[in-house]
C-alpha cells in the first residue's frame, strides 16, 4: 500500500512539473510574441492585447523605414503599418536588430495610405511564418533574413549594425545583401486542398490562403534554408512568386513598377530549398511566374527539392533551376509528381560552366512535353550539362512514358484518303491472286531489331455477290479503260535489314523468317 502511495504522489508532482512546463513555454512564447522599435527610427507601437498598431517611423520622399528589437506575431494578433500620418509611402522598409527570430504566426498588414504599399522585412536571425500567418498589404512583400538592404545611391539600411545612424534615401533599393550567418525562412501550413487535373480548370474554393499578395505584385522569400512544410505562397490572379535560398553574396533586385525579380549571379553559396507536405507555390493568372534560384559564384550549387501530391504543370518560359556560374557545381534537383508537363520553353535545369553539371532526378507516372536535350533549346528541356567540366546525371523514374516522344501536334485538317489511295481491281487470276493482309498492332515489333513474330492475322473475306437482276448492267473488263501494265504484287514484309547507316529496309525475303499465312485466298474484285 506504501508503494501504491508513493507512485500516485511521484505521478502526482510529475503532473504538476509538466503543468508549469507548459505554463512557461507558452508564457516565453506570448513574452516573445511582441513588437518593440529599437529607438534608432521615429517609430511608434501602440499594443492593445494583441493587436500591434505601427505609426510614424522615418520619413523620406515615398519610402519609410522602421526599425525593431522584437518582432513577432502571436497567434490570432495583428501588425498594422498605420500611414495615417505618412499618407503618400509606397514602400515601406523595416529591419528586426535584436538577434531573435521573427515568429509571425497573425496578420501583416498596412493602412490608410493613399497608394498600393510594398513591404519589405529583413530580419538576419531569421523568419518563421506559422500556420496563421497571413498578409493584407496593397503592394509587394518581400520577406529576407539579408543583413542589408542596398539602394541606388549606395546607402545601406543594415540589421547588423544597428548603432550607426541610419542613413535614409528616397531612392529605390537595388539589393539585398545576405552574409555566411544569414538565417533561414520556414513557411508552415496544413498544405493545400486544390482539386486538379491536366484538363479541367483547379479548384480553389476550399484551399486555404496562406502567403498572399494582390494581381501584379510580387511575393519573395529570399533568406538561407528555405522550408515550406505544409506551407503556401500565393498570387491572387497572377503575378510574381520570387524563392531564393542564399547563403553569402548579393542579390540584386530589379524593379519594374511595385515588382521585384532576383538577379543572383553575384551569389557565392546557394543553399537548399525544401517544400514538404503538400505546400504550394500558385502564380496563376496572367503573366503568372514563379523563380526558384540558386545561382552561385564560386560555391557548389544547393539542392531544389519538389515533393509534389498531384501534377506539376510548367508553362510560358517557366523555369525550375539549381545552376552555377563559374567553378560552381551545378546543383541537385529531386522532384516527384504525379504527372509532369512541360509547355511552351519550360526548363528544369542544374547545368554549369566550369564546374560540374548537377544531378537530375524525377520520379513521375508521365512525364510529357519535355525532352532531355545537351543543351538549352527554344523548345522545353530537361538538361545538367557543363560548358567547360563535366555533365551531370539526369535520372528519370516513369512508369512506361518516354520523354524523347515529346508531343505531337496533330493536324487542324485530317488528310483526304481517298487520293492517296488508288483505287481498282486485281487481275482475276487464282494463281496468282493480290494479298493484303493487315496484322494491326500484333504485327509491329517492339523495335527495329526485333522480328516479326505475331501470329494475329486479319483477312477481310467476303464474298462476291454476282447480279441476277437483268436491269441491272454488268461492268465488263471490257468496259475498263486503264493502262496496259504490269499488276504489282502487294506481298506483306517478311523481314528486315539494318544498313550501317542505320537505315531500316523491310524486305519480302528473309533467310530466316516464318511468314504469315492464312491457308485461304483473298477476295478480289473480279467481274463476271
Amino acid at each position: 500500500m506504501k508503494v501504491v502511495l508513493f507512485l500516485l504522489k511521484f505521478t502526482s508532482e510529475l503532473f504538476t512539473l509538466g503543468i508549469i512546463l507548459l505554463v512557461i513555454l507558452l508564457w516565453n512564447r506570448c513574452a516573445n510574441a511582441q513588437v518593440i522599435s529599437d529607438g534608432t527610427t521615429d517609430t511608434i507601437v501602440k499594443q492593445s492585447g494583441n493587436n500591434f498598431n505601427i505609426l510614424n517611423g522615418s520619413e523620406k520622399g515615398n519610402n519609410l523605414f522602421h526599425s525593431f528589437s522584437n518582432f513577432s506575431i502571436p497567434q490570432n494578433g495583428s501588425a498594422t503599418f498605420d500611414l495615417i500620418h505618412t499618407p503618400n509611402i509606397t514602400t515601406i522598409f523595416s529591419r528586426v536588430t535584436g538577434g531573435k527570430i521573427s515568429d509571425i504566426n497573425g496578420l501583416i498588414q498596412t493602412l490608410n495610405g493613399n497608394h498600393p504599399v510594398s513591404l519589405f522585412l529583413m530580419n538576419p536571425a531569421g523568419i518563421v511564418f506559422g500556420q496563421n500567418a497571413s498578409l493584407n498589404i496593397g503592394g509587394s512583400f518581400v520577406g529576407t533574413t539579408a543583413n542589408s538592404i542596398k539602394f541606388a545611391d549606395g546607402v545601406e539600411f543594415s540589421a547588423v549594425n544597428p548603432a550607426a545612424p541610419p542613413l535614409l534615401t528616397m531612392t529605390v533599393p537595388i539589393g539585398l545583401q545576405l552574409g555566411p550567418n544569414s538565417q533561414g525562412i520556414t513557411v508552415q501550413g496544413n498544405g493545400h486542398r486544390l482539386i486538379s487535373g491536366l484538363y479541367i480548370p483547379t479548384d480553389r474554393s476550399q484551399n486555404p490562403i496562406g502567403l498572399q499578395v494582390k494581381a501584379g505584385n510580387t511575393l519573395a522569400l529570399i533568406g538561407g534554408d528555405v522550408k515550406f512544410v505544409g506551407g503556401i505562397a500565393t498570387v491572387n490572379g497572377g503575378g510574381h512568386i520570387e524563392i531564393g535560398s542564399v547563403s553569402n553574396g548579393q542579390v540584386a533586385l530589379n524593379s519594374t513598377g511595385q515588382n521585384w525579380v532576383g538577379d543572383y549571379s553575384k551569389v557565392e553559396q546557394f543553399k537548399d530549398i525544401n517544400l514538404d507536405e503538400r505546400s504550394l507555390l500558385d502564380a496563376s493568372g496572367t503573366n503568372g511566374s514563379i523563380q526558384i534560384q540558386g545561382r552561385n559564384i564560386n560555391g557548389n550549387g544547393g539542392n531544389v527539392k519538389l515533393n509534389l501530391h498531384n501534377d506539376l504543370l510548367m508553362r510560358h518560359d517557366s523555369l525550375i533551376t539549381a545552376t552555377a556560374a563559374g567553378k560552381g557545381n551545378g546543383g541537385n534537383l529531386l522532384i516527384n509528381a504525379s504527372v509532369i508537363v512541360g509547355l511552351e520553353n519550360s526548363d528544369i535545369i542544374a547545368n554549369a560552366v566550369q564546374g560540374q553539371g548537377g544531378n537530375i532526378q524525377i520520379t513521375t507516372q508521365g512525364i510529357f512535353g519535355l525532352e532531355l536535350r545537351p543543351q538549352l533549346t527554344s523548345k522545353s528541356d530537361i538538361t545538367a550539362s557543363s560548358q567547360f567540366g563535366l555533365n551531370g546525371g539526369v535520372e528519370i523514374k516513369t512508369l512506361a512514358v518516354d520523354p524523347s516522344k515529346g508531343i505531337v501536334a496533330l493536324p487542324v485538317q485530317p488528310k483526304d484518303a481517298s487520293s492517296l489511295i488508288t483505287q481498282g481491281c486485281g487481275q482475276n487470276q487464282p494463281s496468282e491472286s493480290n494479298h493484303f493482309i493487315v496484322t494491326g498492332r500484333g504485327g509491329l515489333p517492339q523495335n527495329p531489331d526485333v522480328v516479326l513474330g505475331s501470329d494475329t492475322v486479319l483477312e477481310d473475306m467476303q464474298t462476291v455477290p454476282i447480279p441476277t437482276n437483268s436491269d441491272r448492267s454488268l461492268v465488263t473488263a471490257s468496259s475498263i479503260n486503264l493502262p496496259s501494265q504490269t499488276a504489282n504484287e502487294i506481298i506483306e514484309a517478311q523481314g528486315l535489314l539494318i544498313t550501317p547507316q542505320g537505315e531500316i529496309l523491310l524486305t519480302a525475303q528473309a533467310t530466316v523468317i516464318t511468314p504469315h499465312s492464312s491457308g485461304l485466298n483473298a477476295a478480289s474484285c473480279s467481274t463476271n
